[in-house]
């Protein structure tokens, strides 16, 4: 109060007007948009004729404030007295006739042009006497509240007019709001206050609204997912699963098959022949290959010959395929003829079906390439792939993973179950999605099976999961709402559906698990940076509401903040 009635004076403007500039400023702050209606009612005796005339001559009015652009609050000040004066002018004209004026969308649950009120009572307090009498005030309290919020606010000074505190109470309606919500909203505003009396002039946006053990449980306790990782690159973690597991099947593509061992060995083979040719951590190999055993076989060659793989989308236009070589600069490319015809040229290619590269690939050594024989060693903190997205602007814009990105999302403690034993990849590998279906299984000791087309269809998709006994698949959310349409049964025998990419709806979740009912089906939220997903949440139909489907919790050392 010493402090805000001199910044009040300064400002040549009333304690109310700053008090009124601090509850905009935490409403803003709080969520409620930049345009903060608030009620206040104001003496009307404006008229000397009306001063020995007995009555309540009150009218209500709606001071809004502009509090857009985080202003100093000193600025936001001057803007609540601008308006605020302009609004005393016009008192004349009776709320109700505003209200007949205006003609907003009228409803019975609340008040028509603002919610909030806001009183500061700083006139003295009359005194009343009879003779012979005792008289005493008696306040006859409501029990019904007129807005949704009515800060009741009253100065208090000594007798030498000094300011003593303010003090007042707040009534709510309670089919709002519960008494803690309203006791934190108070202690709120005593942050802000207490704040533009130390420094008038910092910005709104930097105030801080936050009770020390609020802003540890947001930033530490909601956010505890902290859960450990092994220290290892893509690589070794892949060759220890294929030490344990050498005769298990990885990689299906049609009739073909590679178990871990085989799949391990080819690799290697063409890992060697990677770094006689020069690539090895930091460096980029360009990928360009149909689905096959070759593409999976290429794409674990690239990184444990030490580089990151950049996957190419053969049907992209030529104009951005080149862009994308021309700002990874990759090294080299992996592609076969008939690909790398239809390509830009100017990269070093490496034609898998050139029979010299065959004879080559047959001598070369089966073993696991080590930091011996790379340039230099490969590191977690190493990138793994680079994906290009389709850039908001236009341009494609280029996300670096690293190792340790990637090991992060497979070691999160969700997959850590028997629903990573069989997964269906079909997205593009050029899409992130492709992380989760190839890495999970492959460092898990599961099976991978590549659909040989884009096109997936219901009945496509029947067939895999009936003959490969596929356990898990991910969708595109806009794919699973199609086909939740036409064939929500399609998912029979699956363990685990996680799709994302869009706002999943509700209608959609709840159609497949009617048919299917020990199907798990999960939201995931994430970028291409995160990658893949940052948030996870399994829909269960007892708890779907046509309000939506959360992105749910993080994934492990992952934080979420919602702005």
């Amino acid at each position: 109060h010493l402090s805000l009635a001199p910044l009040a004076r300064e400002s040549q403007a009333s304690l109310f007007m700053v008090l009124q500039a601090a509850l905009s400023a935490l409403f803003t702050r709080l969520g409620a948009g930049t345009d903060i209606p608030l009620g206040s009612v104001i003496a009307g005796r404006t008229d000397e004729a009306l001063d020995d005339l007995v009555g309540f001559f009150l009218n209500t009015l709606v001071l809004r404030t502009d509090t857009s652009g985080n202003p100093s609050f000193k600025d936001l000040l001057a803007r609540v007295r601008e308006t605020n004066l302009s609004a005393y002018a016009h008192q004349d004209l009776p709320f109700e006739r505003l209200v007949e004026v205006l003609n907003p969308v009228r409803s019975m649950a609340r008040h028509p042009l603002f919610q909030v009120m806001l009183v500061l009572q700083n006139n003295d307090r009359a005194s009343f006497q009879l003779p012979g009498l005792q008289v005493s005030a008696e306040p006859l309290g409501l029990h019904t509240a007129k807005f949704d919020l009515s800060f009741s606010l009253r100065e208090q000074r000594g007798t030498d007019g000094s300011p003593q505190g303010i003090a007042g109470y707040v009534e709510f309606a309670t089919d709002l709001f519960d008494r803690a919500t309203v006791e934190l909203l108070t202690a709120r505003l005593q942050l802000v206050l207490a704040a533009i009396a130390r420094d008038p002039a910092q910005p709104i946006g930097s105030i801080e609204i936050l009770q020390p053990a609020e802003r540890s449980q947001i930033l530490l306790d909601w956010n505890d997912s902290a859960h450990p990782v092994p220290p290892a690159t893509l690589p070794e973690l892949f060759e220890l699963q294929a030490a344990r597991s050498p005769e298990a099947t990885a990689l299906v593509f049609e009739d073909q098959a590679l178990t871990y061992g085989e799949l391990n060995q080819r690799a290697n083979q063409l890992a060697h022949h990677l770094i006689a040719r020069g690539v090895g951590p930091e460096s980029i190999v360009a990928l360009a290959l149909p689905r096959s055993l070759e593409l999976v076989v290429s794409l674990l060659a690239i990184l444990k010959a030490g580089g990151a793989y950049l996957p190419l989308d053969v049907d992209y236009p030529p104009e951005r395929i080149a862009f994308m070589l021309q700002a990874a600069a990759p090294v080299c490319m992996i592609s076969n003829a008939l690909t790398a015809a239809s390509l830009p040229q100017g990269v070093p290619t490496l034609c898998l079906d050139e029979p010299s590269l065959d004879q080559a690939l047959a001598s070369a050594p089966g073993s696991n390439p080590t930091d011996a024989h790379r340039s230099q060693p490969l590191r977690p903190s190493n990138p793994a792939y680079v994906i290009y997205t389709s850039g908001s602007t236009g341009t494609p814009k280029g996300v670096i993973t690293t190792h340790e990105d990637v090991v992060n999302l497979a070691f999160d403690q969700r997959w850590r179950d028997a629903s990573l034993v069989t997964v269906l990849q079909h997205s593009p590998i050029t899409f992130d999605a492709s992380t989760f279906e190839l890495w999970m299984p492959l460092l898990g000791g599961g099976k991978v099976v590549l659909v040989p087309t884009r096109e997936l269809a219901p009945h496509i998709l029947r067939r895999f999961i009936d003959s490969e006994r596929i356990t898990t698949l991910w969708l595109t959310a806009g794919l699973f709402g199609l086909f939740a349409e036409e064939d929500p049964s399609c998912f029979a025998g699956l363990q685990h559906l996680l799709a994302g990419g869009d706002v999943l709806t509700p209608s959609a979740v709840q159609r497949v698990l009617a048919n299917c009912p020990s199907l798990v089906v999960t939201n995931g939220y994430g970028p291409t940076e995160t990658p893949t997903f940052a948030a996870l949440y399994s829909a269960r139909g007892s708890e779907l509401t046509d309000r939506g489907i959360p992105i749910g919790s993080p994934l492990g050392n992952t934080q979420l903040y919602a702005l």
